[in-house]
């Protein structure tokens, strides 16, 4: 269950705490994917520090490796990038 699904419940808000952990789990993602898992420009968008930032990596069960673009997809993209005519 996602942040947003926390609170359309009928069972009203969630802990303050666990709504914390929540968003700050959504950020580090949006982060990790903006920056494709590229930790030292996350941290500092994030204004951590590597070390910092790998600890809430940690905490939250996160790797960065996961939002690395794979192979596939760069030779897709270099591809999709060659003007027709060359094709």
């Amino acid at each position: 269950m996602d942040l947003s699904e926390a609170f359309a419940a009928d069972s009203g808000p969630p802990p303050l705490d666990w709504a914390r952990r929540a968003f700050e789990r959504e950020y580090l993602v949006r982060i990790l994917t903006l920056t494709a898992g590229n930790v030292t420009h996350a941290a500092r968008l994030a204004g951590r520090n590597r070390t910092e930032f790998y600890r809430l990596l940690d905490r939250h069960s996160l790797a960065p490796s996961v939002f690395k673009p794979s192979k596939r997809d760069d030779a897709r993209t270099a591809l999709s990038a060659e003007p027709a005519a060359q094709r």
